[in-house]
């Protein structure tokens, strides 16, 4: 097997095992902790247990589940796992098999979130060492006595064996992201007087008493880990300095059998988002602060981070950063990252793309999702991609993320597929989006797409604009239309909001589209008028925004929400604003467009009614939401074609992601 040779070769420091406690690891992949949100009543589904098996049967090394609280007052949500009581045994069995059958190895990550939990889940107040609130929860907690102190140190204990009970190799310890462990180590936090405050050992006495518990629960035959921060980027937080301290205090307990590094505070606005780190953000961005607690412990380092190619995970346990990588939500864009570096298949990982579409989902409660993979989270529903008996002749017309998709799944299965594309390029609203300098790293899902087009032999026609007449003349068993969705224009429905246009208006009227395009010069400033949001349609908007802004163009930003970008999830907003801001970017929410005269606007506060003038503007790009192309698909109805079937923006405007997911389902049905 040569190929599989120049493969292990090329990676072969994260393909070899590593022993961690008791345990040997088949690679040094890991899949860190995180909530796919899969669970019901703090207990793990089928969809959930999938999920997990999906990711061992792909090769990963180890792999952790999401946070799971060990006591009722630092709750997040019961669809995470929830580990109280003897109920959660089971659970873990079916898990354990699943994992152990592909032959991964699985951790339980118990924490009690303290002041970043959801305090409304049990109507009582969150447990803290001292009464700070998170700036994201923004609830002040409850200090904590000594009494409660010790009965949750108990609570981990018991987690612990639970964890055992139920046959999972271990547990790693939440000593991160501001929960309460995390409190109790940090001087931002933690303001007590007594001997579980002040100086770095009285702090570090609440995690030492919980590792006690834990390991005298469990003995020195499962798996412990800490997860903390190296640097909480905070005033008072934990630095590099005091978590080196940290580092070599928690294994010379000889209880601790891997450190898991990562940075920020959940408890500060800014480092709850940068610790997920979204395009354009570097890659292996935390695996300095590592390669420092490596430096000083002897004990395995984990590195997290934004790593999202396995040329970057050796490169980082070849160059000694650490002894174990991170590729967490790469394994959810593509759980086979292992077996396709096994296989010599490099080039067919799906690479994450840094959208941060499955951290959105997430905090929203939602199950985990990825931008362009439908199987994450949900594929037991959608069930497997199984060959055909009756090959078909399919035609797709349209090659955004829907056809792209349904193409590539249909072709899996043994169909004969064939793409129409109008346009020059292929991906539709992807790739303008990807067309943006902060949002560039997207093209490598379209390119991912055009190499499996090109691996599975479909037939791909673009600059080609298909009528009914012709699409009937290509004989086709099933007819697949996938033709997106077009921007609405200012009066073009009756539904628009109106607007006064007087006479010779100098303003040109252009879509984000056309911006995104590069068709449209000559400007010096800009007003993008975001009035219909929604989720795809404000990074759009936004994205028009920003590439007008690296041409150098003076951009303002207008729109009636409370926010600008109000529709585009904390992680991308808040590196955004940055970006939006510090670029001199003005922006404008509450506001409506009123009218145009020649080249000045007229807005006016929806509260106040309040209205201002915007000078000298060559152009507007008015946001006004999208409207279906479904043209195609009732001249074909109406025609009484029976196999014809419609797909993503062209049902209803709306995500990549709700697009790929429905070519997926098609194409399996077919």
């Amino acid at each position: 097997m040569i190929g599989n040779e120049i493969s292990e070769k090329k990676f072969s420091h994260i393909l070899e095992p590593l022993k961690i406690g008791p345990e040997i690891i088949r690679n040094r992949i890991l899949v860190s902790a995180h909530q796919p949100v899969l669970a019901e009543n703090g207990l793990p589904t089928d969809e959930y247990i999938q999920y997990h098996q999906n990711i061992a049967s792909g090769g990963a090394g180890l792999q952790i589940t999401g946070a799971q609280s060990v006591h009722p007052t630092g709750m997040n949500e019961y669809n995470c796992l929830v580990n109280h009581d003897k109920s959660i045994i089971p659970g873990y069995q079916k898990l354990a098999n699943a994992v152990h059958e592909k032959g991964g190895k699985i951790l339980a990550q118990l924490t009690h979130f303290g002041a970043t939990g959801w305090t409304g889940v049990l109507d009582e107040p969150a447990w803290a060492p001292s009464p700070v609130a998170s700036e994201i929860m923004r609830v002040t907690p409850h200090e904590m006595t000594f009494s409660e102190i010790q009965e949750v140190v108990e609570s981990f204990g018991k987690a612990a064996k639970r964890a055992k009970d139920g046959g999972l190799d271990g547990v790693e310890i939440t000593g991160a992201h501001g929960m309460l462990i995390a409190s109790f180590l940090s001087g931002f936090a933690n303001h007590r007087k007594d001997e579980y405050g002040g100086n770095l050992e009285n702090r570090m006495r609440f995690l030492l008493e919980v590792i006690d518990s834990v390991y005298n629960h469990v003995g020195d035959t499962f798996i412990i880990g800490i997860r903390f921060s190296a640097d909480e980027k905070v005033e008072g937080g934990i630095n590099i300095l005091e978590a080196k301290e940290i580092a070599k205090r928690l294994e010379s307990t000889n209880k601790v059998d891997y450190l898991n590094v990562i940075s920020g505070t959940n408890l500060d606005y800014f480092q709850r988002w940068e610790h997920w780190p979204a395009t354009p953000a570097p890659h292996g961005l935390f695996a300095n602060l590592a390669r420092e607690i490596k430096n000083v412990v002897n004990i395995p380092v984990f590195a997290v981070g934004r790593v999202t190619d396995p040329s970057l995970a050796e490169k980082i346990i070849a160059e000694g950063y650490a002894d174990m990588v991170a590729m967490t939500r790469s394994h959810i864009a593509d759980p086979e990252i292992v077996k396709k570096i096994q296989e010599n298949r490099t080039e067919d990982i799906r690479p994450c793309v840094g959208a941060n579409y499955c951290i959105k989902q997430i905090l929203q409660s939602k199950p985990v999702r990825c931008l362009y993979n439908p199987e994450a989270g949900r594929s037991k529903k959608l069930g497997p991609i199984s060959p055909v008996k009756n090959k078909k002749k399919v035609i797709i017309v349209g090659g955004g993320p829907a056809g792209l998709e349904a193409a590539r799944v249909a072709a899996t299965r043994g169909h004969k597929v064939e793409i129409y594309e109008k346009d020059k390029q292929l991906g539709g609203q992807l790739r303008l989006w990807g067309d943006t300098p902060t949002m560039n790293e997207l093209q490598k899902s379209l390119r991912w797409f055009e190499s499996q087009i090109d691996k599975l032999d479909i037939n791909l026609n673009l600059n080609t604009e298909i009528s009914k007449e012709e699409l009937l003349d290509l004989d086709a068993d099933e007819i697949i239309l996938a033709t997106g969705a077009n921007p609405l224009k200012i009066g073009s429905e009756p539904w628009l909001p109106s607007l006064e246009i007087y006479e010779s208006p100098i303003v040109k009227l252009v879509t984000p589209h056309q911006i995104l395009d590069g068709k449209i010069t000559n400007i010096n400033k800009a007003v993008i008028w975001d009035q219909a949001g929604g989720e795809a349609g404000s990074q759009t908007a936004i994205s028009a925004a920003e590439y007008l802004i690296n041409e150098n163009i003076k951009v303002e930003i207008v729109s009636p929400f409370f926010t600008i970008a109000e529709d585009i999830h904390p992680t991308l907003r808040t590196p955004l604003y940055k970006r939006l801001l510090s670029s001199g970017a003005i922006l404008k929410p509450n506001s409506e467009l009123k009218s145009i005269n020649k080249d000045e606007l007229v807005i006016q506060n929806i509260y106040s009614n309040e209205k201002e003038t915007i000078k000298k503007v060559d152009v507007l790009v008015p946001w006004l939401g999208n409207k279906s192309d479904d043209k195609l698909y009732k001249e074909l109805v109406e025609d009484g074609f029976n196999n014809v079937h419609i797909l993503g923006d062209a049902v209803a405007p709306r995500t990549v992601e709700s697009a790929t997911n429905e070519g997926a389902k098609l194409a399996r049905e077919l």
